[in-house]
């Protein structure tokens, strides 16, 4: 039985079931769909500090609550929690909310799917914007490389992979939060068994 609580769970897990089953299709509906400017999202950014760990940023940011939720289900906790320096870049709620109107392929809860997909968000090393070149890669906590793109109409819109970078430079007292607007997808771990 599927409740509220387990949405952030299932919203990642459907996600990646859109883009491993729907193919191109499906991730090209997710990019019309998806918020893509920062003034489409209304940050509260009032309880944020640099003295809070990347955590603490995370559970202080309302547009964060289905990220911080899936974070202490998974257990990362402690890595952003600990003494870092990390770059999270962290989906917005409306990335999850777009991933839970996709059908449910899955039906299942797998903690250990959905570790893996946060992972692929967290890269080692504090990364500020500044720092972000255009064809960059990064290696994520999963072991995975992402990479960073920007427009070459406008170089301040920073892309990784697929999804639009709508809000940069949270400075935490262990790295750096950027605030992205569709969970991303790992390019390894294939399809889920159901079985």
């Amino acid at each position: 039985m599927k409740t509220s609580h387990l949405a952030p769970l299932l919203g990642a897990l459907l996600l990646v079931a859109v883009f491993d089953v729907a193919g191109p299709r499906g991730a090209a509906q997710a990019q019309e769909d998806r918020p893509s400017l920062t003034s489409e999202i209304t940050v509260d950014l009032s309880d944020v500090s640099p003295s809070n760990t990347v955590l603490q940023n995370v559970q202080a940011i309302p547009e964060l609550s289905s990220l911080a939720s899936a974070i202490e289900r998974t257990g990362l906790a402690g890595a952003l929690s600990g003494p870092g320096p990390i770059t999270l870049f962290a989906p917005v709620n409306e990335a999850f909310d777009l991933a839970d109107k996709e059908p449910d392929e899955l039906g299942v809860d797998d903690t250990e799917r959905l570790t893996h997909v946060l992972q692929y968000h967290v890269a080692e090393g504090e990364m500020g914007s500044g720092d972000f070149a255009s064809g960059m890669t990064l290696v994520m906590l999963n072991g995975e490389q992402a990479e960073l793109n920007t427009s070459s109409s406008d170089p301040l819109q920073i892309s990784i992979d697929d999804a639009d970078i709508i809000h940069t430079d949270i400075e935490s007292s262990n790295g750096v939060i950027h605030l992205i607007n569709l969970v991303l997808n790992p390019t390894e771990g294939g399809h889920l068994d159901t079985d």
